[in-house]
């Protein structure tokens, strides 16, 4: 992947919101500091907005502003006038056919970050065995009550604390799951492998969980075959393992 498509995903995400707080705050200090990034940035943002939000009169309006802005708003003789209209159409032409580019070159990959969110919702099945446990600062037990709060980050911190000793199938897929919930799956993918490669009793479900990171990290050709896996057999993700799949054709 070259500079140019990072940042160019980078930029979809973060005009998104898809971001985490940590890698929008990185991403947004860099386009300050370097006028460069700010153009591209800016470039970026203008194809999206060209295409999305404004309609051709729009578009020929914010082109005009512009003019205006680079030219000062002197009277023009006639020639000059049609000239300049010329410009307006010429320009605003070139911005719907870049915001059609764009969205034609980022078809696909928000096709599949929209597919698995679609799919996507939060692990709701913790065991109760955990529960009956005396509770204690940093146990287990604590942390998956962080965790059907919806307080992923907590989840995270307090599991990350755990030396290898303490580290099970469930504490890991717990992880995995606070990972995914917070659209950080390069950190869940890993660990989802791990598991959906054991004897563990979450094998099952981090293969779909792992699935649906694959295709937020706009990696079909890694999804299909967990989905097909997961579609063959007796299991509570074999329907929609095969709705999926219908929908990847």
């Amino acid at each position: 992947m070259n500079d140019q498509t990072k940042y160019n995903e980078l930029f979809d995400r973060l005009l998104d919101g898809t971001l985490n707080e940590q890698e929008a705050a990185k991403l947004r200090s860099e386009i300050e500091k370097d006028p460069e990034l700010t153009g591209k940035f800016e470039q970026h943002k203008l194809a999206v907005d060209g295409i999305r939000f404004h309609g051709r009169k729009e578009m020929l309006e914010k082109v005009k502003e512009w003019d205006k802005a680079l030219n000062g708003e002197k009277t023009i003789a006639s020639h000059g006038l049609k000239r300049r209209q010329w410009f307006y159409y010429a320009a605003a032409s070139l911005v719907f056919l870049l915001g059609v580019a764009y969205l034609f070159s980022t078809t696909y990959i928000r096709g599949y970050q929209q597919l698995a969110a679609s799919y996507y919702e939060p692990y709701k099945y913790m065991p109760s065995v955990t529960r009956g446990e005396s509770k204690g600062e940093n146990t287990l037990e604590e942390i998956i009550d962080y965790y059907d709060r919806g307080e992923y980050r907590s989840v995270i911190m307090k599991l990350n604390e755990f030396d290898d000793t303490q580290k099970t199938p469930l504490s890991e897929f717990v992880l995995a799951s606070s990972y995914q919930a917070l659209d950080r799956y390069k950190n869940a993918a890993p660990i989802y492998e791990k598991i959906a490669n054991s004897s563990s009793i979450y094998a099952t479900p981090a293969k779909w969980y792992l699935a649906l990171c694959y295709l937020s990290m706009k990696k079909p050709d890694l999804a299909v075959p967990l989905l097909e896996s997961l579609q063959k057999g007796n299991n509570a993700y074999a329907a929609k393992a095969s709705e999926l799949l219908k929908e990847l054709e």
